[in-house]
């Protein structure tokens, strides 16, 4: 159960959440990427499900929104 539980937090981010924060702050792939400091193949990637997005990605995006609205 315990292992179970562990699994189901690491799933990392929905990629529903990484292309939501695009569409709210207008960014383009290429945009998107060079905002959090990744190359566009890996953002493709996380929005395609194929890699899950890793939570330090995710904070980045946070701390971009963050320091846009500022």
């Amino acid at each position: 159960r315990h292992e179970r539980g562990q699994a189901r937090a690491g799933r990392g981010i929905g990629h529903e959440r990484l292309l939501n924060w695009m569409a709210q702050h207008g960014l383009t792939q290429a945009r998107a990427a060079d905002a959090i400091g990744i190359s566009r193949r890996m953002l493709n990637y996380y929005l395609s499900g194929a890699k899950p997005i890793p939570k330090t990605v995710w904070l980045a995006c946070l701390g971009w929104a963050s320091s846009a609205a500022a």
